[in-house]
């Protein structure tokens, strides 16, 4: 019997650690989309800093800054004494990153480049963050969401596609990227797939040559600017001109899948 109380105990104060732990969590995201994923999980208030362009929710614009694109504050950073901190593999300073583990700080690496791969890294640091649920139940949405998508674009037509970021100089993505993987959802091949680099320089001529029957703009262009840039090509270049908004398509939200359905449908359902 006495065993029993003792284990019960044990059981118990190990459970109320687990509580304080998560209760004293003090995170620190240096990217906008971690941001977005700990209000997500509804975790933001244990959000004490967050990185330049963290602009999504509303709240988020409130938070101190300790990160831009030179690079970490760490006098900022280290001031908001954090236990946490979340990163961005590929999108901050490899050496920044190495010095927050070097300084002995916990940090959990974001890397997505794929819309499972955000759902496998919602769902870890839903337990990191004690919010299994929450992240449970995020993902799941978000599943149910593309497999109606998938489901929207059976027997759909497959056409070729031209993505661009920026247009001066021309860029484009190549298919290890998070953007190839969104369009590849509308039946869109990428007439870059195989570029050597993820984001390749490309030429008005090699645009051309590859004859796209699509052109999406990831840089808030609406049509009658498209057909400014590329009206005069029109005589040899039949394609149909589409654009994203940038601050959703570029960023690991859960608020891309909607932004991805509503270009979908605009391709294919709407002439």
């Amino acid at each position: 019997m006495f065993k029993r109380l003792a284990f019960i105990a044990a059981v118990l104060f190990l459970y109320s650690v687990n509580i304080v732990a998560h209760a004293e969590q003090r995170i620190v995201s240096l990217a906008p989309h971690l941001t977005e994923w700990v209000f997500t999980l509804n975790k933001e208030a244990e959000l004490v800093g967050v990185s330049d362009y963290s602009d999504f929710p509303e709240a988020a614009k409130a938070l101190p800054r300790v990160a831009s694109h030179t690079g970490v504050n760490f006098e900022a950073l280290l001031t908001l004494k954090p236990t946490l901190v979340l990163a961005w593999h590929g999108g901050n300073r490899p050496q920044d990153i190495a010095r927050l583990q070097a300084l002995g700080l916990d940090v959990f690496l974001s890397s997505p480049k794929t819309l499972v791969d955000m759902q496998e890294e919602l769902l870890a640091l839903g337990s990191k963050l004690g919010a299994n649920e929450q992240a449970k139940y995020t993902v799941d949405s978000l599943a149910e969401q593309l497999s109606k998508l998938k489901y929207s674009m059976q027997k759909k037509p497959r056409y070729a596609a031209f993505f661009y970021m920026h247009n001066a100089p021309l860029m484009s993505v190549s298919g290890n990227t998070w953007s190839n993987d969104l369009i590849r959802h509308c039946n869109l091949n990428n007439i870059f797939e195989d570029a050597d680099t993820p984001y390749p320089q490309v030429s008005i001529e090699q645009v051309l040559t590859k004859q796209p029957a699509i052109i999406i703009s990831s840089m808030n262009q609406n049509k009658d600017q498209m057909r400014a840039q590329w009206g005069k090509w029109e005589p040899i270049l039949h394609a149909r001109y589409f654009s994203v908004n940038a601050a959703i398509f570029q960023r690991f939200t859960p608020r891309v899948v909607t932004e991805l359905s509503q270009l979908c449908e605009q391709i294919h359902f709407q002439k």
